[in-house]
């Protein structure tokens, strides 16, 4: 008996509408025409998914993970194979694996027309099951080393804690944009919330409450700073831009002063709170390049290197801040369109 007369949720395409059902034939390949296409592993293998990067005004011990273009590239492909999947209206249910996704010379995903048998009406939790199925595949076929930057960790975690409203911020997510498209964010979201603060208190306050690094303890943003002499130049620009990021120094008693005094010694300018981080965020954007010399020179910062400089100074801020903008419908506000392939390969 086949799988059609056992269950009927089973898909069948829908005849009352032509655009779902050419749609769904688009995202899979007949065996004849996957032999132009690659398995995910097979198109994976030799190829980096993580690279170790320096950042400007680090110690040179302390790198950077990052997500090369191509990992990138084929996250955002099989995010959008799923989104149009679910678009159609059908679900697999979760039954895919690495060995199922099939990718053409240009990166993008197609399954085989044999998994259509699979298909069921797309339903919350079928839907939930198939996102778990993807992190699985993101992580065991294109993040295989174990090394996973932490917005990609991010992106893995709603993933797996699937709730529908999520679809369009995994398609917008900042693991999956290049430096300079991060910089956009690291523009945009300061710059809404700040509107935020004046137009709608109330939301401004419930998505600022879901910022990391503000808790008045070892891990608060000011003292996360001290990693990045570049960082330290912009929150006291009066103190000398030293060739290494420097601790905050114990007094001659050699007892740490209260972590509470630590940090309001530093950057007296800014706030101990989100609006503080947020005012910071903003500031760095626009003078950071201060410290890029002139073309005769080497230089110090590559402008889009900020999004390094921030991403190993405060892991995960510009997604928490997105997923929490996204619970008030304000992610649009900084994300109008979704990445292209052109936001992800320069």
């Amino acid at each position: 008996m086949s799988v059609a007369a056992k269950d009927p949720s089973v898909a069948k395409v829908p005849p009352a509408s032509m655009k779902a059902k050419e749609l769904l034939w688009e995202l899979f390949t007949s065996d004849k025409e996957s032999k132009s296409y690659s398995k995910l592993l097979d198109y994976m293998k030799g190829e980096d998914s993580v690279v170790e990067v320096d950042v400007p005004g680090c110690d040179p011990d302390l790198r950077h993970l990052k997500s090369t273009d191509l990992a990138r590239l084929l996250t955002l492909s099989i995010l959008e194979w799923f989104s149009w999947l679910h678009s159609a209206g059908w679900s697999l249910n979760g039954e895919i694996s690495s060995d199922d996704i099939f990718l053409a010379p240009l990166g993008h995903a197609k399954m085989k027309k044999g998994k259509m048998k699979l298909l069921k009406r797309c339903k919350v939790k079928r839907r939930a099951k198939d996102m778990n199925a993807v992190a699985n595949v993101i992580q065991g076929g294109i993040f295989r080393s174990g090394d996973i930057p932490y917005d990609i960790q991010h992106l893995l975690w709603l993933l797996r804690h699937f709730r529908s409203y999520y679809a369009n911020l995994l398609l917008n997510h900042s693991s999956l944009l290049n430096e300079s498209a991060n910089l956009f964010l690291i523009r945009t979201i300061p710059q809404r919330l700040r509107q935020l603060s004046k137009l709608d208190p109330a939301k401004y306050r419930r998505i600022i409450s879901k910022v990391p690094y503000c808790k008045m303890d070892q891990d608060h943003w000011k003292l996360r700073c001290q990693q990045n002499q570049y960082l330290m130049k912009i929150l006291e620009p009066e103190s000398p831009l030293s060739v290494q990021a420097q601790p905050t120094l114990a007094p001659p008693n050699g007892t740490q002063p209260p972590v509470a005094l630590q940090i309001s010694s530093i950057g007296p300018d800014y706030d101990n709170n989100t609006s503080g981080l947020l005012k910071f965020l903003w500031d760095c954007y626009w003078n950071i390049i201060d410290y890029s010399v002139g073309e005769v020179q080497e230089k110090k910062v590559v402008f889009p290197q900020l999004h390094q400089m921030f991403s190993v100074a405060f892991p995960q801020v510009i997604c928490r801040c997105q997923k929490a903008m996204l619970m008030e419908n304000e992610l649009s506000h900084c994300m109008p369109n979704g990445p292209s392939f052109r936001d992800i390969l320069k």
